[in-house]
C-alpha cells in the first residue's frame, strides 16, 4: 500500500491560513527573543508592599541617600544619612544612621545613629558585607559642615576642598561590625590608603554606593566598593570634566583597603555588579553634555583594578541622579532610579530634571537590553537602592518627597526613605503601568 495514496493534503486556504498563522507567531516571538525575555515565569504568586521606613521629624530635615545590603546570615542593613536642621547637600551637620531587618523587610529595629560628630558633616559612601567572614563594613566622609572658602581658577572654576588624611577629624573613614550591625567598631581613617597613584584625590564625602563581594574567577572573595575621584579641579554645577568613577577594594577581608581604576570624566555617583563572566559592570550618572540625559557604563575584567570598556545604556534615561544595581541570580540583573528625561534649559544653562517616577528594571543578558520594568512611585522619588534577600525578595528603597507629583518645592523628592517590598513574580507582570504624573514645566 502505498502511504501516500492515503494521505489528504490541506486545501490551499487552510496552508495558506496555517502559514499566516507561524508567519505572525514567529514576528510576535521575535522581540522577545532579540531582547532576552526570562525564558520562564516565577512560579510564586506576586506580593508588593511600600511603606515608609524613614520619616523625618525634629532637628532632621530630611531622610537620604539610602545604601542596602544583605549579610550571610540574612539581616538587612540599610545605611542612609540625617540632614539636620536643612535638607541641603552642605553647610550643617549630618548623620549616618542604620535601620536592620531580620525577616527580609518585612518589620525593621529601631534607628541607629553609628557616626556623627558636632559640626561635622558625617556622610555614608558606602556599605558591604563580607559573607565569608560575617563581617560589615560601612564607609563615610567626614568635612566640616562650614568649610572655609575656596579659591576660584582665572576661569571660575572651584578646586574641590582637598582631604587631608592628617588633619584631625576628616577625610574617609570606616567601620565593621562582627554581630550584624548590633554594634560597631571604632573609625578608621583610610583616606591616605586609597589615594592612588596617579595624584587623584578620594571624593569619599559623596559616593554613595553599594559594595559586592565577588564571586568568580581568581579574585573570588574581594570586597569591591564603587566610589569617586577626582582627578583636578572639579565643580559639580559647572566643570566635571575630571570627576571620575572608581572602585576600592580589599583581598583580606577588609584589614586593608586598596585604590582600583577610573573610569573616563563626566561622571558622578555609580554602582557596581558582577556580571556572568566576573567582569565588573559599573553604572554611572552621567554629566557628559554630549550625552547627558541617559547613563553611562565602565566595564572591567580585572576585579576593578582597571576600567577598560566604556559604553551608553541609551534605554536607561535619567535626570541626572543616583541609581542603584543588584543581581538577582545567575541569570538577572536588578536597576532602579526615577526614570524621568531632562528639561532642556536656556541657551548656557545646565539642563536639570524632576526626580520622579521611581523604577525597576530587570535584564537577563548582562545589562545589554532591559526588556521588563515596573513604575513602583509615580510621585517624587531620588536616590535609591535596590538589593534582594536571601529568601529572593527584593527591596528598593529610595527618597520619597511628601507633596504632590505636581508641587515644585525645595528638595522635592528628598524628605523620607521609603522601602518597595516585592517578588520577582509581581516585577514580570507586565500589566499597563500606572499613569505616569509629569510635572508641566514652562519653557
Amino acid at each position: 500500500m502505498n502511504p501516500a495514496a492515503n494521505h489528504c493534503p490541506l486545501p490551499n486556504s487552510a496552508v495558506w491560513s496555517l502559514a499566516v498563522r507561524v508567519f505572525f507567531m514567529v514576528l510576535a516571538l521575535a522581540p522577545l527573543e532579540a531582547r532576552n525575555i526570562a525564558p520562564t515565569f516565577p512560579a510564586e504568586a506576586p506580593f508588593y508592599h511600600n511603606q515608609d521606613i524613614f520619616v523625618r521629624s525634629g532637628r532632621v530635615a530630611a531622610y537620604s541617600n539610602p545604601i542596602l545590603a544583605v549579610s550571610g546570615e540574612g539581616t538587612v542593613l540599610m545605611v542612609l544619612k540625617a540632614r539636620l536642621d536643612s535638607p541641603a547637600d552642605k553647610g550643617h551637620e549630618q548623620q549616618v544612621v542604620l535601620r536592620r531587618s531580620l525577616d527580609n523587610g518585612k518589620t525593621w529595629l529601631g534607628m541607629q545613629v553609628i557616626a556623627e560628630k558636632a559640626g561635622y558633616t558625617v556622610n555614608p559612601s558606602g556599605l558591604v558585607c563580607d559573607k565569608e567572614k560575617n563581617k560589615v563594613f560601612v564607609f563615610f566622609g567626614v568635612s566640616a559642615a562650614q568649610p572655609h572658602e575656596n579659591t576660584a581658577d582665572a576661569k571660575g572654576r572651584v578646586a574641590h576642598p582637598r582631604e587631608d588624611a592628617e588633619q584631625s577629624g576628616t577625610g574617609v573613614y570606616v567601620i565593621e561590625s562582627s554581630d550584624e550591625g548590633a554594634t560597631w567598631s571604632e573609625w578608621r581613617n583610610i583616606t591616605r590608603d586609597l589615594q592612588p597613584e596617579n595624584g587623584a584625590r578620594p571624593y569619599g564625602i559623596c559616593a554613595n554606593s553599594n559594595g559586592i563581594q565577588l564571586q568568580k574567577g581568581a579574585r573570588k572573595g574581594r570586597l569591591v566598593v564603587s566610589s569617586r575621584y577626582a582627578l583636578g579641579p572639579t565643580d559639580i554645577k559647572n566643570n566635571l570634566r575630571n570627576a571620575v568613577n572608581c572602585v576600592f577594594y580589599s583581598d583580606d577581608h577588609g584589614k586593608t583597603w586598596k585604590p582600583g581604576g577610573h573610569t573616563r570624566g563626566w561622571v558622578g555617583e555609580s554602582a557596581v555588579v558582577e556580571l556572568s563572566d566576573g567582569s565588573l559592570y559599573l553604572s554611572n550618572r552621567n554629566h557628559d553634555p554630549v550625552s547627558i540625559g541617559v547613563r553611562s557604563h565602565d566595564i572591567s575584567h580585572d576585579g576593578g583594578e582597571t576600567f577598560t570598556e566604556y559604553g551608553l545604556d541609551t534605554e536607561l534615561i535619567e535626570p541626572i541622579c543616583h541609581a542603584c544595581i543588584a543581581r538577582y541570580d545567575k541569570n538577572t540583573i536588578l536597576f532602579c532610579n526615577p526614570k524621568m528625561g531632562l528639561r532642556r534649559m536656556a541657551k548656557g544653562k545646565w539642563p536639570t530634571g524632576f526626580r520622579q517616577n521611581m523604577t525597576v528594571r530587570a535584564s537577563f543578558d548582562d545589562c545589554k537590553t532591559w526588556p521588563v520594568e515596573k513604575l513602583i512611585d509615580p510621585g517624587w522619588a531620588g536616590y535609591s537602592a535596590i538589593s534582594v534577600c536571601n529568601d529572593g525578595t527584593i527591596l528598593c528603597a529610595y527618597e520619597r518627597g511628601t507633596g504632590h507629583p505636581t508641587e515644585i518645592i525645595p528638595s522635592a523628592s528628598r524628605q523620607n526613605v521609603a522601602v518597595a517590598r516585592f517578588n520577582l513574580a509581581w516585577l514580570m507582570q507586565l500589566e499597563r503601568p500606572p499613569e505616569v504624573i509629569a510635572v508641566s514645566v514652562k519653557r
